[in-house]
């Protein structure tokens, strides 16, 4: 199952995009604090439980700055995936967010939506937060 985010186009240079991304600790400010609890993060590693659903960990695995961060899940998350974040341009940059995880029909039937929103909210509050905190 793959998942592609909406595009974002985000007026802000893309070294100080992928710098703020590059950093799990700077996630809190995109995830969605009332849909997530217990998040722990370092620099590579985070997790957190999404109430009545599953307990999420991922790991920075590759980074090729300025342009893509790719993202794999860690145990204990339910089932494998990764997350690629690209971001074209210098200047301004469009970003944009795949999803890809091997999970069967039916499992990938109930867990689509619920992670299109995810991705799309996670490249709408970066666009947010770049625009808006880090071009100053």
């Amino acid at each position: 199952m793959k998942i592609n985010s909406n595009k974002e186009t985000i007026n802000c240079r893309a070294e100080n995009i992928f710098d703020f991304i590059s950093n799990f600790k700077n996630f809190e400010h995109l995830v969605p604090q009332d849909k997530v609890n217990n998040w722990n993060a370092t620099e590579n590693e985070c997790s957190f439980a999404i109430p009545n659903l599953a307990t999420i960990a991922m790991e920075i695995a590759e980074k090729q700055a300025p342009n893509r961060l790719l993202i794999k899940s860690k145990q204990p998350s339910p089932f494998d995936f990764s997350m690629t974040v690209e971001l074209e341009g210098n200047e301004t940059v469009v970003s944009s967010i795949e999803f890809a995880a091997d999970v069967n029909p039916m499992l990938g039937m109930m867990v689509k939506n619920p992670l299109t929103n995810f991705v799309n909210i996670l490249n709408a509050q970066l666009k947010s937060y770049a625009e808006n905190t880090l071009n100053t």
